[in-house]
């Protein structure tokens, strides 16, 4: 079922339509046959835009690490998973939060897999040479680091400890009276 929906996505309309008609058409060995063509022609489509895409972060890596002239002691070895952390982070922290940087590399040090402390003036380099980057190249890096994280939601269960007066009043509690 997954490779008929990635048929789906990626072919266009008149490549469907032949691919119906085959099927409708033909024995159920000739459209069998037909149909695993198409996914291994897809599939092999996919593997080679993903081995493009990493080409091109390989290559965006080098031209930022080469771009910030590899000094500094944080500013070489920036793994995917460390841009990827460092796309992400400067995202959650936009511009305006104090100490921007400094609070970006504090992150980057407690959740980076990699043992390299990164300071805010390393951090700060390599956002800013990742920026110098074209436009496609951007946008390839900002895909790869929004598909490793994916967006996690958590439920917190109800606190049944919490005390709710029986009355509330605009004002203030109100003591019983009789008459």
């Amino acid at each position: 079922m997954e490779e008929v929906e990635k048929l789906c996505d990626r072919l266009e309309l008149a490549s469907l339509q032949g691919l119906n008609e085959i099927l409708t058409s033909s024995t159920k060995e000739v459209g069998k046959a037909a149909l695993e063509k198409q996914i291994e022609e897809v599939n092999e489509q996919m593997r080679k835009e993903k081995e493009e895409a990493d080409a091109w972060m390989r290559q965006a890596s080098k031209k930022a690490e080469k771009s910030t002239g590899g000094s500094g002691s944080g500013s070489k070895n920036w793994s995917e998973g460390d841009l990827q952390l460092l796309i992400k982070s400067v995202n959650l922290f936009p511009a305006g939060t104090n100490s921007k940087w400094e609070v970006i590399a504090n992150y980057m040090n407690i959740r980076s897999s990699s043992d390299i402390k990164r300071t805010a003036k390393d951090v700060m380099g390599k956002a800013k040479s990742l920026q110098k980057l074209d436009l496609h190249q951007k946008d390839d890096i900002n895909k790869k680091a929004n598909m490793a994280w994916p967006l996690r939601l958590t439920v917190q269960p109800l606190q049944n400890d919490l005390k709710v007066p029986a009355q509330i009043s605009p004002l203030g509690p109100q003591k019983s009276r009789s008459y």
